[in-house]
């Protein structure tokens, strides 16, 4: 179900100016975006320990992982 959400002149213009900018197809799509990135949502967990200087491939990373899901 579609909802309405008030804005500001202003914004809707900075709005409108991100969606020709950006990769979105819609307003939807381009919210949805701008809101994964303030939360910092990745789009994938491989990697996310690499500040701990820990190197793993793609199959040692599946072989610890395969029991937590």
């Amino acid at each position: 179900m579609a909802k309405t959400v008030a804005v500001r002149e202003e914004t809707w213009e900075r709005m409108k100016k991100l969606l020709e900018a950006g990769d979105a197809k819609n307003f939807d799509e381009l919210i949805r975006k701008l809101i994964d990135q303030s939360l910092r949502v990745p789009r994938s967990m491989l990697g996310v320990d690499r500040n701990r200087k820990v190197r793993l491939t793609v199959q040692e990373h599946e072989e610890i992982t395969r029991d937590a899901h």
